[in-house]
């Protein structure tokens, strides 16, 4: 009998294991090293307690990970895997997660749904979420991006501290910076400085990149992005979930001749 409850007593190398086997056959590719999955939870202020596990005696067969911030949850990754599928648990996992962030006393439960994934979209829908924006991912080989640049990136501790002019998604915010094993960097030119960029050196993701009001239009972005390339392990430079809607970025990341190989919609359910 298949039961919904915590995931107080999962150790990490058990739920990494699983979330692969239930991502096996995602619509992108997702493997990831124990190490990685570990770092990403922590960005996503995930909390074992919060989270809700399917299990056929005691084996962990499904998940919804939660994160938990300010009060409000965060959906960071949902998966049963394949032999489980089909036999209505996605509805005892989403309606056992909701009721318990509700007995915890949570305001409200965001995620991030594939536009592609409709069966998991309605069933979302069907559960009262509803879309609030539309998130794009975009990605670049980093061998386009070799160019020379006059941008110094100088290391340093400070989080953002800046008033953002787009909401980021869950994963990109202040606190989620703050979390995380992120390089932070001030943007230098000269002596001068210009900006701010957050970036992962394994993965080649860009969490913000903020250049200060005064010196924008001047290619800053674009040194910048070739300075954070030069130091990054990955072979893509990437920005996940981007606000659709927020043209000064969409529109220089097309104009860099990024891939826009993904959209989301950001869901939301009052609590």
């Amino acid at each position: 009998m298949v039961v919904a409850k915590t995931l107080n007593d999962i150790d990490n190398t058990t739920l990494c294991r699983v979330f692969n086997e239930a991502f096996s056959d995602y619509q992108i590719e997702v493997k990831e090293a124990e190490s990685v999955f570990v770092a990403r939870n922590i960005r996503n202020g995930f909390k074992p307690d919060s989270s809700i596990g399917l299990f056929d005696e005691n084996q962990l067969v499904g998940f919804i990970l939660v994160g938990i911030r300010n009060n409000f949850a965060y959906d960071g990754a949902t998966g049963i895997i394949p032999s489980y599928r089909g036999k209505g648990y996605s509805h005892l996992l989403i309606d056992s997660t909701l009721e318990h962030l509700r007995i915890e006393g949570r305001e409200a439960f965001v995620l991030e749904v594939l536009d592609s994934n409709t069966k998991a979209k309605q069933l979302y829908e069907h559960s009262g979420f509803k879309t609030q924006r539309t998130l794009n991912c975009y990605s670049i080989e980093k061998n386009k991006l070799e160019q020379p640049s006059d941008i110094k990136l100088e290391i340093t501790e400070r989080n953002p501290n800046y008033e953002e002019e787009c909401i980021p998604s869950w994963q990109n915010s202040k606190e989620a910076i703050a979390a995380a094993d992120l390089r932070k960097c001030d943007i230098i030119l000269g002596k001068e400085l210009k900006g701010y960029v957050y970036f992962d050196i394994n993965s080649g993701s860009v969490a913000q990149l903020y250049i200060l009001p005064s010196e924008r239009r001047n290619g800053i972005a674009t040194q910048t992005l070739y300075a954070v390339a030069a130091q990054c392990q990955s072979e893509n430079i990437r920005f996940i979930n981007i606000d659709a809607s927020y043209t000064p970025m969409t529109s220089w990341l097309n104009h860099m001749n990024f891939d826009h190989f993904l959209t989301q919609s950001e869901m939301r359910l009052e609590l």
